[in-house]
This record gives structure tokens, sequence and C-alpha cells, in this order.
């Protein structure tokens, strides 16, 4: 069965918020315990953030702006 245009937009849009708040659930732990290495955390976080990025850029509404 085919899928509907709204339902494969909406898939772009989902995995971009679990993106976002993976990333910020990761800032908070970092925050909370600075005593804690969190190197891989902070690895993690700029992994997430070029993906959010990327994912904005790939799926940016179309003739919206320049």
């Amino acid at each position: 069965m085919a899928r509907s245009s709204a339902e494969e937009n909406r898939k772009p849009a989902r995995r971009l918020a679990l993106l976002r708040r993976r990333a910020e659930h990761l800032e908070q732990r970092i925050k909370a315990d600075p005593s804690r290495p969190a190197d891989h955390d902070k690895a993690e976080v700029a992994a997430l953030r070029w993906a959010i990025a990327d994912l904005e850029q790939k799926y940016q509404p179309k003739g919206l702006g320049a």
C-alpha cells in the first residue's frame, strides 16, 4: 500500500524532534554533573547537532526565502 505524502512528510519532523530531545537530554546531563567525564556525551551532542542541521537543510520548505 502506498503511503500518503502527508505521512512521508511527518517522518523528518519526527526524526528532528527525536534528535533534538536526545541532544537536550545529553546537554542537561553534562551540566548536571561537571565532575563526570563528558567527552563521549559532548561528541554525541556534536554529532546530533550536525545531523539536525543536515536534516533541517534537506527538508527546508521550498519557495520560502531566497
